[in-house]
């Protein structure tokens, strides 16, 4: 394999974000578009153009060093258009404002786009492009969204399996009355439940019992999280390979804007693990990288491990 390294050429890269999440009709969105030249080349004639959405008017635009801008009248629509004829390799970021019209649905999506472009070769175009979207809501809805994650994955069967729960409330508006509920899969007994956060109210199965866990609270904050750290005991009955799936929800009696963040799965692998040390025939630790496969009844399982520098896995 021959590996070349174009120094005449250029990797020019955008990243956009939105804030806040969720907008009202009426209210503003910021955007943060970050252009980088990645090299090795500067980019010469570079460029940054961006369309202010439909439903929006623009207000205002901050500019990095070097970049010259036009863009459209305070309250206007259009595009936005940057130069800058010589940009060394950096980040640089520009901050785009605009205004949701007072008009605009609930419900609707406000979609952003920001290309960068230059006369330099590109060694990189799929990264020429960044898009980032903002739901439209209605004033005094909330929108409730919860993640969940997983560790270790894969875990070994009688082993502990770790989930952390976040509940964040994007706004506008407070939450009422919130519920949490995460129904344990079979393969799985409760061992414990961390917090509960402040305001926060749980009923749990008892430790090494299946079932269900409720968490409650009277309100929560635009803007504000809850974590919640739990952790289940895999049972020992579980097959090696077996797919353990886990699923969280949140609710509020507060009108919420978008539903379809209001659930979250985690699924894991369960099988056996391995562990120890390999050695050559002169007791000198093996190098990294050594593949270990677990034979069970003379058949390779799917459990594998990987030494690291020291010989251990």
């Amino acid at each position: 394999m021959e590996i070349t390294n174009d120094s005449s050429a250029t990797d020019l890269s955008v990243i956009k974000s939105a804030s806040p999440v969720v907008v009202v009709p009426g209210n503003n969105i910021t955007y943060t578009i970050g252009v980088t030249n990645n090299g090795p080349a500067s980019a010469t004639n570079a460029v940054m153009d961006d369309s202010i959405p439909p439903n929006t008017t623009f207000q205002s635009m901050s500019v990095p060093a070097g970049w010259t801008c036009i863009t459209p009248a305070v309250n206007g629509t259009g595009s936005v258009h940057c130069t800058n004829g010589n940009l060394t390799v950096q980040l640089q970021n520009f901050s785009l404002v605009v205004k949701v019209n007072s008009g605009t649905a609930p419900g609707s999506t406000i979609s952003n786009t920001a290309t960068v472009s230059s006369d330099t070769p590109d060694s990189n175009s799929a990264n020429n492009s960044s898009t980032t979207n903002t739901n439209v809501v209605a004033a005094g809805s909330a929108d409730l969204a919860i993640t969940k994650s997983d560790s270790p994955d894969p875990v070994g069967i009688g082993k502990d399996l770790s989930y952390t729960i976040v509940v964040t409330n994007n706004g506008p508006a407070a939450a009422a009355n919130l519920s949490v509920t995460d129904s344990l899969p079979s393969q799985v007994t409760f061992r414990s439940l961390g917090g509960p956060p402040a305001g926060w109210t749980c009923i749990t199965p008892s430790v090494g019992a299946n079932g269900s866990i409720t968490c409650t609270a009277p309100s929560l904050a635009a803007g504000s999280t809850a974590t919640f750290p739990l952790v289940v005991r895999v049972n020992t009955s579980v097959t090696d390979g077996t797919t353990i799936s886990n699923t969280a929800n949140v609710s509020t009696t507060t009108t919420d804007s978008i539903a379809s963040n209001n659930s979250a799965t985690a699924t894991t692998t369960a099988g056996h693990t391995i562990s120890g040390t390999l050695f050559d025939l002169n007791g000198n630790p093996i190098t990294t990288g050594r593949t270990i496969k677990l034979i069970q009844n003379g058949t390779v399982s799917g459990t594998t491990a990987t030494s690291d520098g020291s010989g251990a896995y």
